[in-house]
């Protein structure tokens, strides 16, 4: 396989990964207004919360195998770092009881609750989808920073996902841990539960777009690479065979005659 092929392959899977994201977003809205969704959003969440980590495995590990054989090693330690991200994503659901059960016996009046309900907004907030796609994003700009297409929809999916994750972690800080906020109308703003959810459609929507283009450029690249890999392949020289059954040779003398 050539360069392309996996960049190609790592593309699609995350496309998947995005579209899998964005249809959890929506049923996740429509739950709140339809009964018979709440059931089915649930299941989905499931689906997604181990399916994506999979499948976006898969697409770091074959992106880094890409580099590993190119010999880019600061690329192939981007891919390391981006998969333990999302292992540390996967991860953190199963200690997220404990540390908050923790986190939360502060009292939320003294500085000590305020500053431990913070970092607990931060942690939800980092080890999620919509923070790994933010970062995503950001590779995909320095990475393809000479494909124009990709850098666009990288850049809408780094503004919308920063958006997103910023509006999430007041809103965890704020709603799930009870910071007390002397402003009503800050505290309003950032409780509203369809703006989250809407922000959420926005930044998997542009991650859909951008797996998109990605793939397509890649995709249109690998015809031309396999070429010039065959081409390579055909103008090699054969190096002549010194060896000859006869036991005449080159240096064969001992190998021949001494050690047979």
């Amino acid at each position: 396989m050539t360069k392309s092929d996996y960049l190609s392959n790592s593309s699609k899977l995350l496309l998947i990964c995005s579209c899998l994201l964005f249809v959890n977003s929506v049923f996740t809205i429509l739950s709140g207004g339809f009964e018979g969704f709440k059931s089915l959003a649930s299941t989905f969440t499931s689906i997604c919360f181990y399916g994506v980590p999979v499948m976006a495995f898969l697409a770091f590990n074959g992106e880094g195998i890409s580099y590993k054989h190119t010999k880019s090693l600061k690329k192939r330690k981007a891919t390391i770092i981006l998969k333990i991200l999302l292992v540390s994503v996967f991860l953190f659901r199963y200690i997220k009881t404990p540390v908050t059960a923790f986190l939360l016996g502060f009292d939320a009046q003294t500085t000590a609750g305020v500053i431990s309900r913070l970092f607990m907004s931060f942690l939800n907030t980092v080890a999620s989808y919509g923070f790994l796609m933010t970062v995503i994003s950001l590779w995909f700009i320095f990475r393809d920073k000479n494909v124009k297409g990709i850098v666009i929809c990288g850049f809408c999916g780094l503004f919308s996902g920063l958006i997103y994750n910023g509006f999430k972690f007041i809103n965890y800080a704020i709603v799930k841990y009870g910071i007390p906020v002397a402003d009503n109308g800050l505290s309003d703003a950032f409780t509203n539960e369809s703006a989250i959810n809407v922000l959420a459609l926005v930044q998997f929507g542009f991650n859909i777009i951008t797996c998109i283009v990605a793939y397509r450029y890649f995709e249109s690249l690998v015809s031309d690479e396999h070429e010039e890999k065959e081409k390579n392949i055909k103008n090699m020289v054969t190096a002549r065979n010194i060896y000859s059954t006869d036991c005449v040779g080159i240096d064969t003398l001992e190998d021949d005659f001494l050690l047979g």
